[in-house]
């Protein structure tokens, strides 16, 4: 199934859903060994196939297409890949060769996966809408992780609180909106002019030894979109992350930036690298009044403001979403999405108005291992699939686990025999208090030693495995 929506500036509530349904990529009916202009023989899986399929290179039981689709309560069965083959079947997939704007309010609700190793599979690796198709996992059945951002396996997304998955690529506790960044401008005939937009992002995790890695980039092709005013690029970026950005050929003197599909109080950082010796002659909201100027090219006090740096002609925009959407398949408010609108001079008429080194002049705005970066998925959101029903508690057999009281075993803080027990956690000669891998506790305790193992095989099938007992002496 692909849902074809009005996608870019949509003007109405419009979304596809799926709801309480059954896909079957693959059975015991293998169709005949005939050709024509609709039906092709997959020789991998020794089946008839669509031939319609080929337009899109790899099997999706939902090609996501703009948005915002809602898929729930349905079963998605037997999508066989071979990976050593490089031949993928997957529930959720995107067009190929797609460069629209993938809504980031698309959501997963209460699905099944069944003999189907891909939930979530991005093919193209080129297009923007490759780079840019998320998921919102709201119950976890895809990652195991509620509320979860399921997003394609780039650095660019990638924190180390995001899980890694080949099933599925990347699922984040990091939330994102789309952002459209628009070149203004008439000419709709020479599109090679524009080019490209590379982003960076500002916030970075240190490695061992405490250095800091190069800023995660991707860059975007974007496409000309007369409804938008002009050269339209749609990066996904996350709430409360600092980005750099620079036009690699062509950086417009009147540029527009939006926050779509965002939620009240929803706030970006947006920095842009001009031309050398460039003038801000305008930054205005969309009521065509003037942003506030901040205090400094770090100011992060103020919202909905500006600080342009003309020693690194760098532009930092503080952008919050001020009202909340009046239909939850609207990408703005009812007054419009909250943006502004920048008016440049550049020095020369003549001169290039590439810029190339938007990581270098961006430097000031990196941080490392900053609060963004560490938001984690709680413990009431987070719990893995692969756990088995009957946790088997009671069979280990822990005078210590047993007794512990109802105050810590709601915080995930259990207990076991260590005799003699001295140390972190020991209350007695005989107990030692520990901490379940998913408790919100910041105690200090030792993980339990009996909790459960993760399963090895699929997540999808209820593993075997139960809480093992601590060796003692």
């Amino acid at each position: 199934i692909q849902f074809l929506t009005t996608g870019n500036t949509a003007t109405m509530p419009i979304n596809g859903t799926i709801r309480n349904s059954h896909f079957v990529g693959s059975s015991s009916n293998r169709g005949n060994q005939f050709t024509s202009a609709f039906q092709k023989i997959n020789f991998i899986e020794a089946r008839s196939d669509s031939a319609l399929l080929l337009a899109d290179v790899i099997q999706m039981a939902v090609t996501l297409y703009d948005g915002p689709h809602y898929i729930e309560n349905t079963t998605f069965e037997n999508y066989i890949s071979y990976p050593c083959f490089n031949y993928y079947s997957t529930a959720f997939g995107a067009r190929a060769f797609n460069t629209f704007m993938m809504a980031t309010t698309t959501q997963s609700t209460n699905n099944k996966f069944i003999n189907t190793e891909f939930p979530v599979f991005m093919y193209d690796r080129v297009s923007d809408g490759g780079k840019t198709t998320l998921m919102l996992d709201t119950d976890g059945s895809i990652s195991g992780q509620r509320n979860a951002v399921i997003a394609p396996d780039w650095d660019f997304y990638y924190t180390p609180s995001c899980v890694r998955n080949g099933g599925y690529g990347l699922a984040c506790p990091q939330r994102y909106n789309n952002i459209e960044v628009v070149q203004i401008d008439g000419d709709g005939t020479n599109l090679a002019k524009y080019g490209e937009l590379y982003v960076v992002r500002a916030n970075l995790a240190s490695r061992s030894g405490g250095l800091a890695p190069p800023p995660p980039g991707l860059s975007f092709q974007g496409q000309y979109i007369p409804a938008a005013g002009g050269y339209l690029y749609h990066p996904s970026l996350s709430v409360g992350a600092t980005y750099v950005m620079g036009f690699t050929t062509r950086t417009p003197p009147i540029l527009r930036v939006n926050i779509v599909n965002g939620q009240q109080g929803d706030t970006h950082t947006i920095a842009f690298s001009y031309p050398r010796g460039t003038i801000i002659t305008s930054v205005m909201n969309v009521a065509n009044q003037a942003l506030n100027r901040a205090t400094s090219l770090l100011d992060r006090t103020c919202v909905n403001c500006f600080f342009y740096d003309s020693t690194l002609d760098l532009l930092v925009l503080r952008l919050k979403q001020l009202l909340p959407r009046i239909d939850p398949t609207l990408p703005c408010p009812a007054s419009g999405c909250d943006g502004v609108v920048v008016r440049a001079t550049f020095r020369s008429a003549t001169s290039s108005t590439s810029v190339t080194d938007c990581s270098t002049r961006g430097a000031p705005l990196q941080t490392l291992d900053d609060a963004w970066l560490q938001t984690s998925f709680s413990n009431k959101e987070s719990f893995s699939l692969d756990m088995p029903i009957n946790l088997d508690w009671c069979q280990i057999g822990d005078p210590c686990l047993e007794s512990i009281d109802v105050g810590n075993r709601e915080q995930g803080i259990l207990a076991y025999a260590d005799f003699p027990c001295n140390g972190i956690g020991c209350y007695s000669n005989k107990c030692r208090y520990c901490k379940l891998s998913f408790s919100a506790s910041n105690q200090p305790f030792l993980p339990c030693p009996f909790e459960t193992r993760r399963a090895t095989g699929s997540p999808t099938t209820t593993p075997s495995s139960s809480p093992v007992s601590p060796s003692t002496p």
